[in-house]
């Protein structure tokens, strides 16, 4: 998720988030099914003897993680696949991309077979008050671009957006009692039977004065709406790009190996960001793979072939890594930190077109 944070101000709910009300459905940057209200509460069991009242559910999915770049910018992403005890047909691959006051959000591969329960990619959803005394909306004459209550402003290429704003009722995620309160809301339909759903947009969070005025001013709004600060390089199954034109910085999230660009003719699995200057080459790489476990995988399957759910737990038996006590206790975190002492974690490989290069 991401979950942008406002300052509160005089005339301003700050934050976003309120328990009352919230729709647990649309939390900020997710892609998710939407179902009703009363099939989001989980069915949370004492699933074996080393376990209480829980539920932490692993993904299958190894990639996740991300890089910063000469501390001035940094990117972040994912493969997504929703566990088998709820919605395992859901999968996407997510990435984010921060430049100075700017995020680039790009989604692609999004699935879903579950019929009845439509795919959203959230933009925002922030509480506005007990009685909203006005009705933000997309910017006039332009229905890609939106404006929250923050003065954040949201440039959406393509895709199918949705906008709200008023009363909405939930429930409290401990007690169930039904709550309510106002909200704005605002998300990209992908459909409820989907096969490679994409999403692309852009987040501008003002920094100063300057920036509110400027997010209120449609002409200006019209003009930089027509060329954004940013181009897509990639947007495919294998990776994920942009580049941004204030600062000539590249950023990928290279989820399979493959070719990337002209400068970096291979890359296993990595996030990536590089920038030339005075024909210097400066690139920041992390591997999204702490490479905790080695051979196959120790899943447990039904007779339908459905991930079963299993509690977490760990110990350290001859320097590998097996599941024995709850993630969190100490001797969860010694058992870490002896195998971190012992092993080499992170292996990747990246062939740069340059021999004139900076690696951090």
């Amino acid at each position: 998720s991401m979950q942008i944070l406002a300052p509160e101000e005089p005339g301003r709910v700050g934050g976003g988030f309120r328990q009352e009300g919230w729709d647990w459905c649309h939390i900020p940057g997710t892609t998710a099914a939407v179902l009703d209200m009363h099939d989001m509460k989980a069915n949370v069991l004492n699933v074996d003897e080393y376990s209480g009242y829980e539920e932490m559910l692993l993904s299958d999915e190894w990639f996740a993680g991300g890089v910063t770049h000469k501390g001035k910018s940094g990117a972040y992403a994912m493969k997504l696949h929703e566990h088998d005890k709820y919605n395992g047909s859901l999968r996407a691959r997510k990435s984010f991309f921060t430049f100075k006051n700017r995020i680039i959000c790009l989604g692609s591969d999004i699935e879903n077979s579950l019929e009845g329960a439509p795919v959203h990619t959230t933009l925002f959803q922030n509480y506005v008050g007990n009685a909203p005394s006005w009705e933000p909306m997309p910017v006039e004459g332009r229905n890609d671009i939106l404006r929250d209550h923050s003065n954040a402003l949201y440039f959406v290429n393509g895709g199918n957006i949705r906008f709200k704003v008023g009363l909405q009722h939930s429930y409290h995620e401990e007690t169930d009692k039904p709550t309510e309160g106002y909200f704005e809301k605002a998300y990209i339909e992908h459909g409820d039977i989907v096969n490679g759903g994409r999403y692309e947009y852009m987040i501008f969070m003002p920094a100063d004065n300057k920036d509110v005025m400027f997010a209120h001013d449609e002409n200006a709004l019209e003009e930089y709406g027509k060329a954004l600060p940013y181009a897509v390089l990639r947007h495919d199954t294998s990776v994920h790009g942009v580049e941004d034109h204030a600062s000539g910085t590249r950023a990928f999230a290279v989820f399979e190996e493959c070719a990337v660009d002209s400068m970096i003719v291979r890359s296993t699995a990595a996030m990536l960001m590089y920038s030339i200057e005075a024909d210097e080459m400066t690139l920041s790489a992390s591997n999204p793979d702490l490479a905790l476990y080695e051979g196959p995988s120790d899943e447990k399957f039904d007779a339908d072939g459905k991930r079963i759910e299993r509690s977490i737990y760990v110990i350290v038996k001859n320097k590998k890594l097996s599941f024995v006590k709850r993630i969190g206790t100490e001797r969860t975190r010694a058992a870490i930190a002896e195998i971190l002492k012992t092993r080499a974690l992170s292996y990747f490989l990246i062939i740069l077109g340059t021999s004139n290069a900076i690696i951090s």
